[in-house]
């Protein structure tokens, strides 16, 4: 981010650098670059950033560039800099909202952009501000309420309601966009572009087969038509199993998804029959995309070396709507009226179930359930099972996309479909969001495979740095983790460095990386603590390290379950552990490990006293790690979960 403090620098001119700077800035910020051509265009702008960093053209632009770097660290930080210095940028405030939700701060943004545009409600110009800026933060609900509030209170709202009647046919909420439209009252005198775009609405009511539907009725409409001729099964073995997700980067979710594919995978290949059942095909995977420049691709390498052919969506050619295969003009005409990204998935998955025989489809997340199921229905696919790993959209807005309350409450209905979760907690989360009864929600846990002890060459060398380096420390807590504010990093590294200072015999490894990395050493720097804790990035070898360390401290303030709790308790190490999520399932509160008293609240005063009555009673912590592998012997094992899985496919409604 040394580019970001170019700005932060002593203050230059508002006057414009020359016209062919300007010119390769404004096209660079314009262009499709990658993070190498994006640094090499920053370099040779370097020279005039401080020289002209208050002409605002050429500045934003710059910003711009350095969002192409796609580097997390300090990017909310430098984005709302910018917009500090240049308040009426229309790019500064949207890159600001969109940095909130990427981080998960949807509350945080939606108070800075009420702080930004106060007068949202009644001032045309303030009303557009907060339009984009909600729009970023995917706030659909807030954006409604601010449309209507608008519209009563500003005169002169055309332009206004042009925009909100786009993003609405964008959305697939025609009829709400019509209505839009009709308050312009005469449209003559608009531009082209406005004209089409009210002609566009008109028309497309006009020419889909039936009535424009709202968005939930148009939803349990294909749902219902599509789902109501599913293929059977032959006998009592199972076909094409694929499982389904976004994309294939280092989350927990991702690599349950592996784990589960590739020991299902290697059963077939080795004949060997799961919860009683023969797998008469090889396992799949697909996905929607695996770029490795945004490093969705960690768990590829995984799925090849198992022999799990992976199919990348994003890859596969955008067949016609041919591929669908015969379906009625009515639900073709429904079809019409989805987003277009769900039409195109449907374009190219339906052909996919459908060539590759699956009887089985495997959803994983909602955002992998929303993608597939309506073309697994399509399909006439028997058993789709939709998994969600973590609390639903309703607790993490940030996720939420508007078809997905109507979606999951049309499949919970069908009996091909069940729904599963991986705790009890998100399982009933879900059923009060979707307003299911209780039990609704199948639960199968996570797999764990045994924690092995053993690292590689480099592990064991980083290990004996760590002892050399911090000689009077006997006692090690261990923390795993990726460096986002969900995760609490920087509450992990404060607690560990006071820690430090009253108990010069314990030491903190952390494995994991992520854009709060720097802040965290920064916060550990700041204390004066050199020698006790230490950041040891992304390892893949995690067994390793459990094995070295005496208790794991996990301060997640939200979790689905989280994988890294189970190891430790597999590996034998007590836990500490705020209750986010399913947590709670996995660790006996004073048996296995010790659950602090909220996900939300909890405090570092809290988290110390805790961990000290744990650490200096040698006797506590050794009974807590037997009970805990004890504890956790069966309910995690791979065999044990793969049993549970078949059974979640043929699951009888």
């Amino acid at each position: 981010m040394s580019f970001a403090r170019s700005f932060n620098s002593k203050p230059g001119t508002d006057q414009g650098p020359p016209i062919e700077v300007l010119k390769l800035a404004s096209d660079g910020a314009a262009a499709k670059l990658t993070p190498d051509e994006a640094a090499s265009l920053i370099g040779k702008l370097r020279p005039f950033i401080e020289a002209y960093r208050e002409h605002e053209e050429f500045a934003v632009n710059c910003a711009l560039l350095v969002e192409k770097l796609r580097d997390r660290v300090g990017m909310l930080e430098f984005w709302s800099s910018i917009h500090v210095r240049f308040p009426t940028s229309l790019i500064a405030v949207k890159l600001m909202m969109r940095w909130f939700r990427r981080l998960g701060q949807f509350d945080e943004g939606l108070q800075r952009l009420y702080q930004v545009c106060p007068a949202a409600k009644t001032d045309p110009d303030q009303a557009e501000i907060a339009f984009f800026g909600l729009i970023e933060l995917k706030a659909t609900s807030e954006l409604d309420a601010l449309m209507e509030s608008a519209f009563a209170n500003i005169a002169d709202a055309r332009n206004l309601r042009l925009r909100y009647a786009k993003f609405l046919l964008e959305h697939d909420r025609v009829g709400e966009a019509r209505k839009v439209i009709e308050g312009l009252g005469e449209t003559d005198n608009l531009g082209s572009a406005a004209r089409a775009l009210v002609e566009k609405i008109r028309h497309f009511g006009q020419r889909t087969p039936g009535a424009i539907l709202d968005r939930d009725t148009l939803i349990t409409r294909i749902v219902a038509l599509a789902g109501r001729n599913p293929r059977p099964i032959p006998g009592r073995d199972l076909g094409g199993v694929v499982l389904f997700t976004g994309q294939l980067g280092a989350g927990g979710a991702e690599r349950q998804m592996t784990r589960i594919a590739t020991e299902l995978h290697a059963r077939h290949v080795l004949g060997i029959p799961v919860g009683g059942r023969v797998l008469r095909q090889p396992v799949q995977v697909c996905v929607r995309h695996a770029s490795a420049h945004r490093s969705a691709d960690f768990f590829l390498p995984t799925l090849r070396e198992g022999g799990v052919k992976t199919t990348i969506l994003a890859d596969v050619r955008d067949p016609t709507v041919e591929g669908l295969g015969t379906i009625s003009a009515e639900l073709l005409g429904l079809m019409a009226q989805m987003p277009e990204d769900l039409r195109l998935q449907c374009r190219k998955l339906v052909p996919y179930f459908t060539q590759n025989q699956i009887d089985v489809a495997y959803l994983w997340q909602d955002g992998g359930v929303l993608a597939a199921a309506i073309a697994a229905l399509i399909a006439r696919v028997p058993r789709i099972a939709a998994s969600f790993r973590g609390l639903p959209p309703n607790l993490r807005p940030e996720l939420m996309r508007p078809e997905m309350p109507a979606l999951f409450r049309a499949l919970a209905r069908l009996p091909q479909v069940v729904i599963s979760t991986n705790s009890r907690t998100t399982a009933r989360a879900y059923e009060d969001w979707l307003g299911l009864a209780r039990g609704s929600i199948q639960v199968v846990y996570n797999a764990c495979p045994d924690i092995c002890a053993d690292g590689d060459p480099q592990d064991e060398l980083y290990w004996s740095g760590v002892v050399e380096q911090s000689p009077r420390c006997t006692k090690t807590v261990l923390g795993v983790f990726r460096f986002d504010p969900v995760k609490r990093p920087k509450l992990w590294a404060e607690v560990a460095a006071r820690y430090c200072l009253d108990h010069p015999d314990t030491r903190f490894v952390v494995l994991g990386s992520g854009f709060e990395m720097d802040e965290c050493r920064n916060l550990v720097a700041a204390h004066g603590i050199k020698d006790q804790i230490f950041f040891a990035g992304m390892r893949r070898n995690v067994g390793f390290y459990m094995h070295r360390a005496d208790i794991l401290l996990h301060l997640a303030r939200m979790e689905g379950l989280p994988n890294v709790v189970i190891e430790a308790q597999l590996a034998g190490r007590a836990v500490l552990a705020t209750p986010a999520g399913g947590t709670g399932e996995v660790i006996r509160d004073g048996e296995t490990g010790v659950l602090l008293s909220s996900a939300e609240g909890v405090t570092s005063e809290e988290i110390l006293a805790a961990l000290a009555r744990i650490l200096e009673n040698p006797a506590t912590l050794a009974r807590m790690g037997r009970a805990a592998r004890e504890c956790s012997a069966t309910r995690f094992k791979v065999d044990a979960v793969l049993d549970e899985t078949i059974k979640l496919f043929c699951h009888k409604a």
